[in-house]
């Protein structure tokens, strides 16, 4: 996975919207105007975007309609190398005593 996402989107049962009129320069409301709302989709919520080859998070961004509320700090995002997988003993004696071996191994499938 490279990216969870969030969308807010249109609602299609509502075909129009409000739009607020401003005056000019007092940033008060004088009037209202309705019109045909168009259909779209926005960036919403957080967006978390992992690292393809580990699948560790490599950033979170947050959003608010489309608009970024929150961008990652750069001492946030993690540039260190994954910690190497540890085998525990009984696996590798396992392989040990198996190597060489053809070994029926189970997957979960229902075909012989």
């Amino acid at each position: 996975m490279v990216r969870e996402e969030n969308w807010r989107g249109y609602n299609p049962n509502i075909p129009y919207d409000t739009i607020a009129v401003y005056g000019t320069g007092s940033n008060e409301i004088i009037s209202y105007k309705i019109v045909k709302a168009e259909q779209y989709s926005v960036k919403d919520g957080s967006w978390t975007y992992f690292d393809p080859a580990t699948g560790r998070i490599m950033k979170i961004e947050k959003y608010d309609r489309g608009r970024l509320i929150e961008a990652p700090k750069p001492e946030d995002v993690t540039t260190d190398q994954p910690k190497p997988k540890t085998v525990p003993p009984e696996v590798l004696e396992y392989q040990k005593k198996n190597s060489g071996k053809k070994v029926k191994v189970r997957d979960g499938s229902t075909s012989n």
